[in-house]
């Protein structure tokens, strides 16, 4: 049963840390030795989507180390938090949606979709990669057939769906946490009141800014 306060889906990193405590016993030092595994797997990872996007040793080395120069990757990798553990499966999905735009195998498609699955049901906003692959799928095509566009779209719907039956049975089993239900709540209200109401869209305009700013800060090494 996950806690109230948890937004995350958690279902991989609930697994893991079951199976890390069942050998090195229930301790938050087991979880954080896991949490620094999954950090040197990320690392690892990040380097092959580097390597997959088009750049060479040199490079997708420099990048991996700005990646893990980032004033939040051992505070992270350092925890169990949940931010890793959906890299786990985010990295390796968008490579091989990478490798599937290059290469249009069917291989590359199911393998993805079965990672951002399992990512989604770590942590929704791995959606994001399956969605991206969707967008760029359809405008890598010049001639879109059904099958074409389906080819695209199945990834996202399935993810999509993964994170709808997941939310399902959470509904109908031990419960949908209260954060869950108070986030998931509040997005049509939000999306509703920035298309009618003026101070409030002026309010998410300016907290867009106050993001930008703050995640400048994150991303500084990259400049």
């Amino acid at each position: 049963r996950l806690s109230d306060w948890i937004a995350m889906n958690l279902l991989p990193q609930t697994l893991l840390g079951g199976l890390a405590t069942a050998i090195g016993g229930l301790t938050f030092t087991t979880l954080r030795h896991l949490t620094q595994i999954v950090a040197a797997a990320v690392a690892a990872l990040a380097l092959g989507f580097f390597r997959v996007a088009g750049l060479g040793r040199r490079d997708a080395l420099m990048a991996t180390l700005t990646l893990i120069a980032m004033p939040c990757w051992l505070p992270l990798a350092n925890s169990y938090m949940t931010d890793l553990f959906g890299m786990l499966f985010a990295l390796p999905a968008a490579a091989l949606f990478v490798r599937a735009l290059r290469e249009p195998r069917p291989a590359f498609v199911v393998a993805g979709t079965l990672l951002a699955v399992a990512g989604v049901l770590q942590r929704q906003v791995v959606l994001a990669v399956p969605a991206a692959f969707c967008v760029a799928w359809l405008a890598a095509r010049a001639r879109r057939t059904p099958a074409l566009a389906l080819a695209g779209v199945l990834p996202l719907l399935a993810t999509a769906g993964a994170a709808l039956a997941y939310h399902a049975y959470l509904t109908h089993g031990p419960g949908v946490p209260a954060a869950q239900q108070w986030v998931q709540g509040r997005v049509v209200e939000a999306v509703g009141k920035v298309l009618t109401d003026g101070q409030y869209r002026s309010w998410v305009a300016s907290n867009v800014l106050s993001l930008l700013a703050y995640l400048g800060l994150f991303a500084a090494p990259f400049a």
